[in-house]
């Protein structure tokens, strides 16, 4: 097994369609997605059922902007730093590179009760550079704009293997 990361972003206004979640491949081996999982607290009282899309893709991509950087975090305390460089709540979404974008999961989600993504093993989304020096991103897009803005959090994690 390889070593373990995680990255969240907490209580985020969401009113747009964003890069909830975007990594950059491993500067050597392979990264696995071991889960994803949303919420959010704004709209618990709200009596619309309220629908939002959400994609995972990977490919070659320009890195959008409008968000942050993560904070990669091992999940074993005193393990090396990630080398999947990550972003969070970018608002301009990232753009296709040299390539092809490949939706490798596509879902939707009523917000009163978030979305959890935790394949089976053998169903996990792995993603690494194909060419040397040219990084695969992996991103998890929220595609529509909310029907209206909501309050929500977040939270990938990963595997570096090599």
């Amino acid at each position: 097994m390889g070593r373990m990361y995680s990255m969240s972003f907490e209580q985020v206004e969401v009113s747009a369609d964003q890069d909830l979640f975007s990594l950059a491949s491993p500067t050597k081996g392979v990264a696995l997605l071991h889960a994803v999982y949303l919420s959010q607290t704004s709209d618990t009282g709200d009596s619309a059922e309220i629908m939002e899309e959400v994609v995972i893709e990977t490919g070659a991509r320009t890195v959008g902007s409008g968000g942050g950087a993560g904070a990669e975090v091992p999940l074993d305390d005193g393990d090396a730093a990630a080398t999947c460089v990550g972003r969070i709540n970018d608002t301009t979404p990232a753009v296709v590179g040299a390539g092809t974008i490949v939706v490798k999961h596509a879902d939707s989600f009523n917000i009163r009760v978030g979305w959890q993504y935790i394949p089976a093993p053998e169903q996990r989304i792995s993603w690494c550079e194909i060419a040397a020096g040219t990084a695969i991103y992996l991103v998890v897009n929220l595609q529509n704009n909310p029907a209206s803005a909501i309050t929500m959090s977040g939270t990938i994690v990963w595997e570096e293997i090599g």
